[in-house]
């Protein structure tokens, strides 16, 4: 259910537009996509720390990249859960405040 407040001008002008009725659902395979790519990412860390213990050094830069990468995947999970985790039956507000 949307209610929109909006002056008569600008409603003329820029009308809104109408709902499309497709709510949006979480894709399993992009969860899984996401999922996969954190593990790829703690595995690269793996590797790399292993590499180091045994005399193979990496640039400081690379372990700062990738840290910043799992980070990035990170957020983008939990951006998804919380993106998903809206209820279906939902009241949207639509205020647009113009001065003219």
């Amino acid at each position: 259910m949307e209610f929109a407040l909006v002056c008569p001008d600008c409603a003329e002008k820029n009308p809104l537009a109408e709902p499309d009725g497709n709510d949006l659902t979480l894709d399993p395979e992009y969860h899984q996509e996401v999922e996969s790519l954190l593990e790829l990412g703690q595995r690269v860390l793996d590797f790399a720390v292993a590499r180091q213990r045994v005399g193979k050094f990496y640039p400081a830069a690379f372990f700062s990249a990738l840290k910043r990468l799992i980070d990035a995947i990170r957020r983008q999970r939990q951006q998804l859960r919380q993106l998903y985790s809206v209820p279906a039956g939902k009241v949207r507000f639509i205020v647009d405040s113009c001065f003219s």
